[in-house]
């Protein structure tokens, strides 16, 4: 992209001289008179009037003036972007992931991600499961992050890590006390068939932990009671904490909620429930030194 007319304009401008804005621009005298002329004979208005030997500009020229310096600023920002594309230090990556997991996850990646490529934009597309998968089919993600992701002939899956399905109970509930405790774990083991017919806090047909959920109690034959359906991953915990009834989060999910209740959180299943939190992305993604970054370093924070 060369902006030659308004190079001229502005440096003949600056000039105030033919000759020393010839020689500014590297072409000779008559040339840049008579292109400046036939710039003028084409708008249909002087730019420039004589006074003192000089060149002045018109009214008309200082308004070009003003319009061109402007385009010449854009035209290197562009250039000097484009040197930083090219030498793959911009660019941009799109991220897919779970609204409850941006908070605890995000931020810290992005920080850790700009240190090194500030003028790479990061654009992060937040949604549940079903969301997110229709936006990747659409490529409008470059870079998927979900749980129990579908084997893809179209994609590699990476998995980040592996997270067990928890059981969560107010203090209050009569199965806390059937809950045993195992060596070496944080978590007691809870038998899920105790909360058969019971008052269940679950989320949206479409969210991945409603559907993990429902087949941890399918595999174990547990029939839950009337259910409460509650999108909110947090606000459905406050509701266990409350003694609404019972639900299920996921074990990263748990540790990074805050409430004022407080929730017991079991782990189910012999062994463990657990999903794999994974990394999708198209075969056909173009791996720049950026973009292989990104992987790196969510690989790091998501565990």
């Amino acid at each position: 992209m060369t902006l030659k007319e308004q190079n001229y304009v502005c440096a003949l401008a600056r000039c105030q001289s033919f000759s020393k804005a010839a020689e500014e621009l590297f072409i000779s005298q008559p040339a840049l008179s008579i292109y400046i002329s036939k710039l003028e004979k084409n708008l249909g208005a002087e730019l420039f009037t004589r006074k003192d030997k000089k060149l002045v500009l018109t009214y008309t020229g200082k308004c070009y003036v003003e319009k061109a310096k402007k385009m010449l600023r854009l035209e290197n920002e562009f250039t000097a972007q484009l040197a930083k594309i090219k030498g793959e230090r911009a660019g941009l990556i799109r991220i897919g992931m779970q609204l409850r997991r941006t908070a605890c996850f995000y931020a810290p990646l992005l920080a850790a991600f700009k240190k090194e490529y500030p003028s790479v934009e990061v654009e992060l597309v937040e949604g549940i499961h079903t969301e997110l998968e229709n936006a990747y089919n659409n490529d409008e993600i470059d870079l998927l992050l979900c749980n129990n992701a579908d084997k893809r002939v179209d994609s590699a899956t990476e998995l980040i890590c592996q997270e067990r399905l928890l059981a969560a109970l107010p203090p209050a509930h009569f199965a806390n006390a059937l809950a045993k405790e195992v060596q070496g774990d944080k978590y007691k083991k809870l038998p899920l068939n105790c909360l058969e017919g019971e008052t269940s806090i679950l989320q949206g047909l479409s969210q991945g932990l409603r559907r993990s959920a429902e087949k941890a109690m399918r595999q174990e034959g547990v029939q839950p009671g009337k259910v409460i359906t509650v999108s909110n991953i947090e606000t459905a915990m406050q509701l266990v904490g409350e003694n609404i009834g019972v639900g299920f989060n996921r074990e990263t999910y748990a540790k990074h909620m805050y409430y004022n209740k407080k929730v017991m959180y079991y782990s189910i299943g012999d062994p463990p429930y657990q999903s794999d939190f994974s990394l999708l992305y198209k075969k056909t993604l173009k791996f720049t030194p950026y973009m292989t970054r990104m992987i790196e370093l969510i690989k790091v924070y998501g565990k």
